[in-house]
């Protein structure tokens, strides 16, 4: 058993996709509490297509988005977005990060996506 599967969240985790480009399907953005006490903050929050765990988002994912779809939120649900892993940098330390890449009209993967029994991309989160 991976350790990081015993330590699940409600929020998707560079764990959660590391070694895949992974396909999703914008169902919801919201405002949300993440964090506890004092480090608690209002962030925004998309969720996928058939998946429970949310993505906070950052300013540099968010601004990739809104660079293809447009500066109104409700206008990015229904659209597909690509998730991966990379190094970024985080108070001061190089770590794994989640960062988004809008495929262009008519990309397609290398590899085609598993589909779970509701025709979802089947991925582990």
């Amino acid at each position: 058993m991976n350790i990081n599967a015993a330590f699940s969240s409600n929020y998707l985790r560079s764990v959660d996709i590391k070694g895949k480009d992974v396909s999703v399907v914008i169902s919801e953005f919201t405002m949300e509490t993440v964090g506890q006490g004092n480090d608690a903050k209002e962030l925004p929050v998309l969720k996928f297509k058939g998946k429970d765990a949310g993505f906070v988002l950052n300013k540099t994912n968010s601004s990739i988005i809104q660079k293809s779809f447009g500066d109104e939120t409700d206008d990015w649900i229904g659209r597909t977005i690509e998730l991966f892993v990379t190094d970024v940098t985080y108070k001061g330390e190089v770590v794994d990060g989640i960062r988004v890449k809008v495929p262009q009209q008519g990309e397609r993967k290398d590899e085609p996506l598993d589909l779970d029994k509701d025709g979802d991309p089947d991925v582990p989160f």
